[in-house]
């Protein structure tokens, strides 16, 4: 950022809190796009692909098992220093680097381009999901990505993408200790 803008804080957005009812509105509107986003992972999780791409299939549902397996490692801990280092790992920095990179700097960026917020929400939601290299989650994560511009877009202040970010991944981790911690079924 400082190496693109003359004054990154107010580029990025990041000069003004925001109004706190937006915070709350925020994480309101990203908690009841949860079940949609389910209903999409579900859907997203079944995709097959005809015989003649059958390497690719699975060499992508290889590359999903692999983030998977180390995702159950970080989250197998059940001590409280487990719950605060992979919120930390987990939740609080990938929220603040993947929204200024993301929202802050690429969403920015595609807005003065393409002169027009909507699509700049949704390449950058695109472009997003496909960082992660996770096909299987792609529909799901491009679907939070969109919701986390619009929050953008709409509170004029990068730190609500940023707090309604580490608070969607703060609860899977919670969810993910706690089920641990109880030794309930993790799904």
């Amino acid at each position: 950022a400082y190496l693109i803008f003359e004054n990154p804080r107010e580029e990025l957005m990041m000069s003004s809190w925001g109004g706190g009812k937006n915070y709350l509105y925020g994480i309101i509107a990203l908690l009841a796009l949860l079940p949609i986003v389910g209903v999409l992972n579900e859907w997203n999780q079944g995709i097959s692909f005809p015989d003649a791409l059958a390497p690719l299939e699975q060499w992508m549902r290889e590359a999903e098992d692999a983030a998977a397996e180390l995702q159950e490692r970080f989250l197998s801990g059940t001590s409280y220093l487990d719950l605060i280092i992979n919120i930390v790992i987990m939740a609080i920095t990938p929220a603040i680097c993947e929204e200024l990179l993301f929202r802050g700097v690429l969403q920015n960026q595609l807005e003065k381009w393409f002169k027009n917020a909507h699509i700049a929400v949704w390449v950058a939601a695109i472009i997003f999901s496909a960082i992660h290299f996770q096909f299987y989650g792609f529909l799901p994560r491009m679907v939070l990505g969109a919701a986390l511009g619009y929050l953008l877009v709409y509170g004029k202040s990068l730190w609500l993408p940023i707090v309604a970010h580490c608070v969607n991944n703060s609860l899977a981790v919670i969810t993910a200790w706690g089920a641990n911690k109880l030794e309930i079924m993790k799904e």
